[in-house]
């Protein structure tokens, strides 16, 4: 590229300190240089403030710290504060590649894109991968895709809109707005979020079922705006038949198991049979004969 836009790089942080320097590495260890890089820390209580500041001195580095006021007010923030062509979050307690900045962003300009959103590797309490579809926007209304913070979001392409949801999935909501006001979207699908689970987290205090009420209201806002492309019950719709469709497949593997532990007992049963059969012959009882001797032979002279 001959033009090598400005990417501002945003780590939020609150009580990370065992996981943010981590985070920060990752940035600035990119081998895309054109980078800025944000740090807020919203009014952490452990000493997370203690390994930012290790980086107060680094002439792309600005941290911001203050009072806590939350993750939907941080991220606002940043969209205010940050002067990048294209920014780009970093929860404190995930990290990047060396190459996914690179990465997301030739797939930007590639594309046209105004957000490139990455597939997730996940670590920490599990470990697997997730690798999403192509993007359209009703999927990511039935949250088939998942796009995070950590997506590569074209500052232009924003456009007034901002993080609004403080309950729950307020990077969902977010992108809602953007794609459908129009957004392209583009799936950078060789680059992968390192997304650490773990629980008792705020993402995993409750179930996916418990935030449902949540997840429907905030369709509801949206279909509102966009009644022809948002119906707020296909969310629950789909994650019911998906549901559905998981017991079914667990049944399925149930009924599988039972039918393999039904014929082993089958073939147990008949080896045991044929077995009896063996014991009670002549020629069993012959070799017996004849065993039993050399057996004891054999016990004498190593004795």
């Amino acid at each position: 590229m001959n033009h090598k836009p400005l990417i501002s790089v945003v780590i939020t942080c609150y009580n990370y300190a065992e996981y943010i320097e981590e985070a920060i590495q990752s940035v600035l260890s990119q081998t895309y240089k054109n980078i800025s890089l944000t740090i807020i820390d919203d009014g952490s209580t452990d000493n997370s403030l203690e390994v930012i500041n290790r980086y107060k001195d680094y002439d792309n580095v600005r941290i911001i710290t203050r009072a806590n006021k939350g993750i939907v007010y941080t991220r606002n923030e940043a969209l205010q504060v940050v002067d990048g062509e294209f920014i780009c979050f970093l929860d404190a307690d995930d990290y990047f590649d060396k190459d996914y900045i690179e990465n997301m962003i030739i797939v930007a300009e590639k594309h046209r894109a105004d957000v490139v959103y990455p597939n997730w590797h996940i670590f920490g309490d599990e470990t697997y991968t997730m690798n999403f579809i192509e993007f359209n926007t009703q999927a990511l209304i039935r949250q088939e895709i998942h796009c995070t913070p950590a997506s590569l979001v074209r500052r232009s392409a924003i456009d007034g809109h901002t993080f609004q949801s403080e309950k729950v999935a307020e990077d969902w909501d977010f992108f809602l707005g953007l794609a459908l006001s129009g957004k392209r979207f583009k799936l950078a699908k060789d680059c992968y979020l390192n997304y650490r689970v773990r629980k008792g987290t705020r993402g995993s205090a409750r179930s996916y079922w418990d935030d449902m009420y949540y997840f429907y209201e905030i369709l509801q806002k949206w279909a509102k705006q966009y009644p022809k492309e948002v119906n707020p019950v296909d969310l629950p719709i789909y994650a019911g038949k998906m549901k559905d469709r998981g017991v079914s497949e667990q049944l399925k593997t149930i009924r599988q198991r039972d039918n393999t532990i039904r014929d082993l007992r089958r073939k147990n049963e008949q080896l045991s049979g044929e077995l009896r059969g063996i014991r009670q012959s002549r020629t069993y009882k012959a070799g017996r004969l004849v065993v039993f001797p050399l057996k004891l032979l054999k016990s004498i002279i190593k004795s």
